[in-house]
């Protein structure tokens, strides 16, 4: 009774909500990649990546969970490079 009450959620939404949260993150990816190239990369696509990389947590299935864990480290792998990288000349 307490769970229906208290709206806690069962495997399959929170296994639901990190496929979710895997595939923006998949699109937030290909958007950085995309703005790479055409030599600007969105601040709030930027913003929106660190966000989801917070949101991680076990879905209940071992084997999405291994590939959020390696989605996870490409994303902050991602993040970090483009920290290191020199602040574009002003204009």
């Amino acid at each position: 009774m307490l769970a229906l009450q208290g709206g806690a959620e069962g495997p399959a939404e929170r296994r639901r909500r990190q496929a979710r949260r895997g595939l923006e993150m998949l699109a937030g990816l290909d958007r950085l990649r995309v703005g790479l190239l055409e030599g600007g990369v969105s601040r709030q696509g930027l913003d929106a990546l660190r966000r989801q990389l917070g949101e991680a947590e076990a879905s209940g299935d071992p084997a999405l969970d291994a590939i959020l864990a390696d989605l996870d480290l490409r994303t902050a792998v991602e993040l970090a490079k483009l920290e290191r990288r020199p602040a574009p000349p002003a204009r």
